[in-house]
């Protein structure tokens, strides 16, 4: 398969103490890939991995491309989660499995069913940042499960979530889970953000203003037509900014960089602070 591979490298720098965010823009390269980009992550060297129709694809912080792997057999793929530079893992919610791929795109071993778990319909994962540990939210039975998937062990396991975390609202439903700092962090479907420890204890609740969300430096950002927010984890003080409209459909952050996700193209952005 040949992609053409552009990336956008733009600074992004936020003045704290000023209402405004200042965008330098310095057009280095752009990943412009064949088809639109709806599955995609990055890891910490700043690879990028993503889906073009049945392969899945990996090329490196220059843009090149390094692998591809047909994944046909795995069905439709919902996450790509990097474990670390050589490991990766591919989570297919049409067969309830969790791949693990090395850092050539070599298939680990068998898949992981997550019926073994008890799992009915497991509509999100999470990496944790405790080695083999994911998290898992069963959409049918409304419990988040910690398991370790070379052990085959349920760590934790969390009944009844949409009843004691989103007191059964109606249209209300578990979006997105999130471990960042050994803290997870769940987003409902609505407007907010509950944060837990590692014991899965409360650590309180705040706003969301986005689904275009990534963690940063102790700090939540998000992004929104020409706003952007963001939000300290410390003492969830939230400072709103205007920013260039790009309307991405989807954004993370690695190390030092912001990656956009717009149609068949990913931007890359440098984040510095003052």
């Amino acid at each position: 398969m040949k992609i053409r591979v552009t990336i956008l490298f733009v600074y992004f720098i936020f003045f704290v103490n000023h209402s405004q965010i200042i965008i330098e823009d310095t057009e280095e390269k752009n990943y412009t890939f064949l088809k639109a980009i709806s599955v995609w992550n990055i890891d910490e060297l700043q690879n990028v991995y993503l889906i073009q129709g049945n392969t899945l694809i990996k090329c490196d912080s220059s843009g090149k491309q390094l692998f591809s792997q047909s994944i046909k057999s795995i069905g439709n793929v919902a996450q790509i989660e990097p474990i670390n530079a050589l490991k990766i893992a591919v989570f297919s919610e049409e067969q309830q499995s969790i791949c693990l791929f090395d850092n050539t795109l070599t298939l680990n071993g068998e898949c992981n069913y997550l019926d073994k778990y008890g799992i009915r319909n497991a509509k999100l994962i999470a990496r944790s940042n405790r080695p083999n540990l994911f998290w898992i939210y069963d959409q049918f039975n409304s419990t988040l499960l910690l398991i370790d998937i070379i052990s085959n062990k349920t760590i934790q396991k969390i009944d009844n979530i949409k009843g004691l975390i989103l007191k059964d609202e109606e249209e209300n439903e578990v979006e997105k889970i999130q471990e960042f700092n050994n803290h997870l962090y769940l987003f409902d479907s609505k407007e907010t953000i509950y944060e837990f420890d590692q014991l899965m204890t409360s650590s309180g609740k705040f706003k969301k203003h986005s689904k275009k969300i990534a963690f940063w430096d102790n700090q939540l950002i998000e992004m929104e037509g020409n706003k952007t927010w963001i939000t300290s984890l410390i003492n969830k003080e939230i400072k709103t900014y205007t920013s260039t409209d790009r309307n991405p459909k989807d954004i993370k952050i690695k190390g030092k960089f912001l990656y956009m996700n717009i149609e068949n193209k990913i931007l890359r952005f440098a984040l510095k602070s003052l």
